[in-house]
Formats: C-alpha cells, sequence, structure tokens
C-alpha cells in the first residue's frame, strides 16, 4: 500500500459519504485499487456521521479506517491524528467536502513511481459554492504543471499554496519534524509543504485537480480570529530552521501574495496582532511594517510609533556600521 486519503470531519454527514462514494469509485478504477486505502477521523460528531460510516464500510471494496474521537480534538489535533495513523509511506489531505478529479488520483501515483525524489505534490483548484451551486475561478489561472527541485527557491515558490489543505500530498514522515517542534496551528499542511520543499522536489499541478467547498463561517468549527490566522501560518516559518534572510524573504513574499490583514474588518488590530506577534522575525515585521505605513494601509498610532523607533534604530545603524541589512 502507497497512499493513505486523510479526511478529517465534524458534522458533514452528507458531504462526507458523497466523497467518499466518489473516492471508492476512483480507488477501484485504479490499476492496483489495493494501493490506496481511506482513513477518517470523526471529530465528535454530533450528526449520523458514525452510522453512515458504518454502513459505507459494510459494502465497500476498499480499505476504509474510521476512527471516532471522544471530543473534538480541534482542526490541528485531528489532522496530525490522522497523519500519525496512516501506515503508508505517502498521504493526502482532503476535506471531507471537497471534492477531487477523477484523473488526480491516478496521476498522483504515477508521479510517485516514476520520481523516486519527489516529496510533495500541490494541486490547483477551483471553487465551488454549494449554497448557490456556482463555480469560482481556478486559484491560478493559465498556470501550467512544473516540477521543482528541492531547495529554498523552490519552498518559496510553493509555501504559500498550502494555505489551502485539500490535494495535498506529501510524505508521511513531515508529521516526525512538526511534532518535534511542538507546534499546535491551523496551518501544519504549511509546515509539511515548506520542509518537503526544502528536502525534496516538489509537482505543482497547474490544471483544475478538485473543487473545493465554500461555506459560510458559521458553518465551521473554527474562526480567522482577529489576526486572520498570520500569526499560525508564520509559526510553521519559524521552525523551518531558516537562515534570517530566506526566512524574511518567506514570510514576506506570503504576505506579498495573500495580504492576510485585509481578510478581517478590524484590519489596524490585525495589523498589529501580526507586527506585534510573537512568531514573525524582527526583520520581517521591520519591513512588513515600512510597507503598510507607506501604502497607508494602518490608520492606527500604536504601529506608527513603533514603525518610527525602528526605522531609526536601522538608520543608526546603518550610519555607525556602514552596513544595512540586504536581503
Amino acid at each position: 500500500m502507497k497512499l493513505s486519503i486523510l479526511i478529517p470531519t465534524y458534522n458533514r454527514c452528507k458531504d462526507l459519504e458523497h466523497n467518499v462514494s466518489m473516492l471508492i469509485s476512483f480507488i477501484q478504477a485504479l490499476p492496483n485499487p489495493e494501493d490506496v486505502c481511506i482513513i477518517i477521523s470523526d471529530n465528535a460528531s454530533t450528526d449520523d456521521t458514525s452510522s453512515m460510516i458504518s454502513k459505507v464500510q459494510e459494502t465497500a471494496c476498499v480499505r476504509i479506517n474510521c476512527i471516532r474521537q471522544e471530543q473534538n480534538q480541534g482542526y490541528c489535533k485531528n489532522v496530525c491524528y490522522l497523519m500519525s495513523e496512516a501506515q503508508t509511506p505517502w498521504v493526502m489531505l482532503l476535506g471531507d467536502d471537497d471534492y477531487l478529479e477523477p484523473w488526480y488520483l491516478e496521476e498522483c501515483l504515477k508521479q510517485i513511481e516514476e520520481h523516486p525524489n519527489l516529496g510533495c505534490i500541490i494541486p490547483n483548484y477551483i471553487d465551488f459554492y454549494p449554497a448557490t451551486g456556482e463555480y469560482g475561478h481556478l486559484r491560478e489561472e493559465n498556470c501550467e504543471t512544473q516540477y521543482y527541485n528541492a531547495g529554498f527557491e523552490t519552498c518559496l515558490q510553493n509555501a504559500w499554496r498550502a494555505h489551502q489543505l485539500s490535494g495535498l500530498c506529501f510524505r508521511k514522515h513531515v508529521i516526525e519534524e512538526y511534532d518535534e517542534n511542538k507546534m499546535d496551528n491551523l496551518y501544519p499542511q504549511i509546515f509539511f509543504v515548506a520542509y518537503s520543499a526544502l528536502h525534496y522536489d516538489v509537482l505543482h499541478f497547474g490544471q483544475k485537480c478538485l473543487c473545493v467547498s465554500g461555506v459560510p463561517q458559521s458553518q465551521k468549527d473554527w474562526t480567522y480570529g482577529d489576526d486572520a490566522l498570520s500569526n499560525d501560518v508564520l509559526e510553521n516559518f519559524k521552525h523551518l530552521g531558516l537562515p534570517l534572510r530566506h526566512r524574511v524573504k518567506l514570510e514576506m513574499h506570503y504576505f506579498k501574495i495573500m495580504p492576510r490583514y485585509k481578510w478581517v474588518e478590524d484590519q489596524n488590530r490585525a495589523i498589529e496582532r501580526i507586527l506585534l506577534g510573537p512568531n514573525m522575525s524582527f526583520l520581517g515585521k521591520y519591513l512588513l511594517s515600512r510597507e503598510i505605513v507607506h501604502e497607508g494601509v494602518y490608520t492606527g498610532k500604536k504601529l506608527r510609533i513603533w514603525f518610527y523607533i525602528v526605522a531609526r534604530l536601522m538608520l543608526l545603524r546603518k550610519l555607525f556600521t556602514g552596513k544595512q541589512i540586504r536581503l
């Protein structure tokens, strides 16, 4: 067996049933169906998830393992639990209401077989809105499939893509590195992808690989908080063991592509939480604050004072030492 499809779930019985049914048909159509299994972790759902899965297991010709948590462990612990339960060398994370394209699973197995140094597969996807039945745009339009060689540049180009969990495929042992750093955040997959990119080759598919369901925040058992979970993202960068200049590049590139402080209503509060939080490098805070202040994004007072103090310290350093930090 080569690959485990890992599905964390909570109170999404109908979506999960539809998803598992599709996965079973995809697995059965593979040249070697025994290469893939499905592992579900039910995070103490209060709907009919448990009984539904039991019925599916009775008739399915595919190996399906379901673990029911006695109490809700939270998203991150549920994902990490699934990772630790998998016995295969490769795992694929999948949201209970996100649906793979029929070809994607077989192609992942093919790529794993053909590229021994491959460590991570990243899909392109399209948003789907169940309430209206409408589709959005591809996350990356006019994007070609690309194979990247291991290293920091590959990490820089691909780490941000892991903000979306579903369809990500990587070697199972990355969970050991995550656990070793004793992290606990809502974006563990960003660490999985970033770490994989530093040590192994990465494949990014440019075409549509899956549909990601967009549901209202009220239907989720977690929130973006008042910093759009930015400190959760940054915690993963913090523990990659990168030199400072690389860590800063990673932080700045991420916020260039995904300015998360714009995701929440109180942007000032979000910016303060990011720049005064514990997970961003000091130099990264300085560079990001400079951009934010100069662009007029921030309208509060606390950050302006902090920014000008830091700016003058940097100027003094240059005057007295003749040096400035270059990226």
